[in-house]
Order: structure tokens, then C-alpha cells, then sequence
């Protein structure tokens, strides 16, 4: 009964127990409890790159005009900055036009979210990530691919000399 509860299971009235769809909030919890468990931070933050880096670089090339005040407001809003990361980093992936990268980068971002708050908890951490997405912000306004993908590539690279700072026994 507690497993149906939690939406892990379901009954089928003259079928039987059956294992639910994997929609439910407990099982996506599981399987990212087991996703980060699996895989180093380091490795993490290479795919980030991989999503992100196209992402934006996707994003230059579609964002509507909807799109493109979404992150002026995002970068604008720095008083809730830690939220406003996450919204920020999606609403590129939204702007990408692809939703299946918007998914996946959502999936990456809550698999490192304990990391990615104790990046944003000290002020300079917050500065370096501000001037680091007013660039990107900058490159995808002008329509700048190249420049948009490298000062991406650059915030990431960031994030990884932070996280080595910060816990330098966790990557692999």
C-alpha cells in the first residue's frame, strides 16, 4: 500500500500489481538518488557542457523575442540569485527550441543542485557567475554564436575549478 501511495506501484482491478509508468516524484527521486550516486561531479559537469554549450548555441539561433526578455529579466533579478541561476541556465534550453535538451539539462541541474547552491553561497562565487552570465546574455542578444558557446564554455570551466576548490576528494 505504501509503495502504490508513493506511485511506485499500481493496481489493476482483475490484473493484478503492476509497476507504475516512472512518473511519480518518489521513483524520479530514486533514480536520481542512484544517478548521482553512479557518477562523479566532475563527469556531471562535462555533460552540462556538452547540453549547455549547444543549448546556447541553439538559442542564438532561435531565441523569439519572448525568449530573449525572459533572460534580461532572469539577469535582472539578482536579489533571488540561486533560483535565478537554475531559471537562467533553463531558459536558454528553452530558447534553444528543443525540448528534449531543456529535459535533460533539467535533469543534469537537479542531479548537481546541492553543489550548484554552495557555488552561489559566497558573494564572490555570485559575482563571477553574474559577470559570467551577462556575457552569455550579451553574445545571444548579438546573435553572437561563437561568442555565446565560449563564454559558456568559460562559466563551466569555472564551475569546475570551483568544485575542485571546494571538494577536491569527490571527483574521480
Amino acid at each position: 500500500r505504501a509503495l502504490e501511495y508513493a506511485g511506485m506501484l499500481e493496481t489493476r482491478v482483475g490484473e493484478g500489481i503492476f509497476v507504475a509508468d516512472g512518473d511519480s516524484i518518489m521513483m524520479n527521486n530514486l533514480l536520481m538518488l542512484h544517478l548521482i550516486k553512479q557518477y562523479a561531479l566532475e563527469e556531471m559537469i562535462e555533460v552540462r557542457k556538452v547540453l549547455e554549450t549547444s543549448n546556447v548555441r541553439f538559442a542564438v539561433l532561435r531565441a523569439r523575442d519572448e525568449d530573449l526578455a525572459a533572460l534580461k529579466e532572469i539577469l535582472a533579478n539578482k536579489a533571488a540569485f540561486i533560483k535565478s541561476d537554475y531559471a537562467f541556465h533553463q531558459a536558454i534550453a528553452v530558447a534553444s527550441g528543443n525540448s528534449i535538451l531543456a529535459t535533460m539539462l533539467q535533469t543534469m541541474r537537479t542531479m548537481m543542485s546541492d553543489f550548484n547552491s554552495q557555488l552561489l553561497t559566497s558573494q564572490e562565487g555570485r559575482q563571477q557567475v553574474y559577470a559570467h552570465h551577462k556575457k552569455i546574455v550579451e553574445a545571444i542578444l548579438n546573435r553572437d554564436e561563437k561568442a555565446a558557446q565560449d563564454a559558456m564554455f568559460l562559466h563551466l570551466e569555472n564551475v569546475v575549478q570551483s568544485m575542485k576548490k571546494a571538494s577536491p576528494s569527490k571527483s574521480k
